[in-house]
């Protein structure tokens, strides 16, 4: 018998496609970054306790974002309270090793802007260049890498929606909604007539002022590299031989329309006419993109719809947690588009996590085996390898979310203690830092 295991582990690597022996862990590229983030609105303070337990996962970096409200109420002149809190933490990050990405914009704006039009104005990319200087000058020294935006079509999306508009890629927004989500909703209330179609040419049309701001805060210059995150997921039809056209016509709306922009100076002109919209892009480019990758989207052609005659379909058959169907090979797919599309851009899986509920975060004699989140990390990550491998210029994965915030859906690898306020690590988080520590992951058991 013994005799025979050469021979039956070499029958396994062939079937199984490996270039390795069944098990052996494949790696990621060197220097691969490993990081994890939250949101300004989810409300999560770092503290020293916060940070040694980043550092106990083997994370090299954080993301987090800035409160664009909180640092310039008026528009214009800096808080300092709110700017001494933000560099309290970025030294807090920095002096235990692990390197700040801070994101710009992640849907916060002050009140006077959203009273003069948001991202419907003209005028927001100048609003948006001023900010970024002050956050430039605020922070620059201790920030490794900016960010301009966090995923603009999710954010113009969650702006104008129609109830009856499916969103299969997230949950609802919560009734427990930040306050920037609420006055968003308060604002479609007051124009509940608007067509759907109206709706999205909008949309499109704030987007591309968000680009312009992008352009803006690139061109003023910072001591660290600058990118963009998009919310990018593969656009997938229902059947293929007929709806085609109507996968290829949202594939622009969600990822071709900024993408095209930024990389090819054009948006997608299809597009455009369905939508009858004259929109020039501005001459940019980022020195890196994250791409916020959560779910797949799934579409039919219909005729009736006015949304481009295309119609979203949930996928009820699979895996799903909160922010929707769980598809790893979703994320290789989209990795691999915009390589191939875009002349394989530095690339950087920004956001990637799930929220299972309840089930999977019951906290026994102090540990959390959260096995559902586990799994899902394995096997994003091994698609993630995988698009690496297969010629990606992927350079780093940071997980969604590195704590548990204050409301749901929770998505932390780390809970907080209620009582302690101190870190508990999940076995997700335990899961994360076997993988960061040997920068490579197992293909078997998948």
């Amino acid at each position: 018998m013994r005799a025979l295991l050469p021979l039956l582990t070499a029958l396994l690597v062939l079937l199984s496609g490996c270039r390795r022996p069944v098990g052996q862990a494949e790696p990621f590229p060197e220097d691969f970054v490993w990081g994890a983030g939250n949101a300004a609105f989810q409300e999560v303070t770092l503290t020293e306790a916060h940070v040694q337990a980043l550092r106990a996962v083997g994370l090299t970096h954080y993301r987090l974002s800035l409160d664009w409200a909180a640092l310039l109420p008026d528009g214009e002149n800096l808080n300092t309270n709110e700017a001494d809190r933000v560099a309290a933490e970025l030294a807090l990050l920095n002096d235990a090793g692990v390197e700040p990405l801070v994101v710009l914009y992640q849907g916060d704006m002050p009140a006077r802007f959203l009273d003069e039009g948001g991202w419907a104005s003209a005028e927001s990319p100048v609003w948006f260049e001023h900010y970024a200087r002050q956050a430039f000058d605020a922070f620059g020294d201790a920030v490794s890498m900016w960010v301009t935006m966090a995923d603009p079509f999710r954010d113009r999306l969650n702006a104008h929606r129609l109830p009856v508009e499916p969103d299969t890629t997230l949950r609802p927004v919560s009734a427990a909604a930040p306050p920037f989500v609420q006055a968003r909703r308060a604002a479609r209330a007051q124009n509940p007539e608007q067509s759907t179609r109206a709706l999205l040419a909008t949309r499109l049309t704030e987007m591309h002022h968000m680009l312009q701001a992008h352009a803006r805060a690139k061109a003023a210059g910072a001591q660290a590299p600058i990118g963009l995150i998009v919310g990018a997921a593969p656009v997938h039809p229902a059947d293929p031989e007929n709806d085609g056209p109507a996968a290829d016509l949202e594939d622009q709306y969600r990822n071709g329309f900024l993408l095209g922009g930024l990389y090819e100076g054009a948006y997608p002109s299809d597009l455009l006419e369905a939508l009858a919209l004259d929109l020039d892009a501005p001459e940019t480019e980022a020195d890196f993109l994250g791409i916020d990758y959560f779910a797949p989207v799934r579409v039919e052609a219909d005729s009736l719809s006015e949304h481009m005659g295309v119609r979203l379909i949930p996928n009820l058959d699979g895996d799903k947690s909160a922010f929707g169907e769980a598809d790893a090979r979703s994320l290789h797919a989209i990795l691999t588009q915009v390589a191939d599309r875009y002349d394989n851009p530095p690339v950087y899986v920004t956001g990637n996590g799930a929220a299972y509920g309840p089930i999977d975060e019951l906290n026994a004699a102090g540990r959390i085996r959260d096995e559902l989140r586990v799994r899902f990390l394995r096997r994003h990550l091994v698609r993630a390898q995988l698009a690496a491998a297969d010629g990606v210029d992927l350079r780093g994965f940071f997980v969604w979310s590195a704590f548990d915030a204050a409301g749901p859906p929770v998505s932390g690898i780390i809970a907080i203690d209620s009582v302690s306020g101190q870190p508990v690590f999940k076995d997700s988080a335990r899961y994360l830092r076997s993988i960061a520590a040997a920068n490579a992951v197992s293909r078997m058991p998948f």
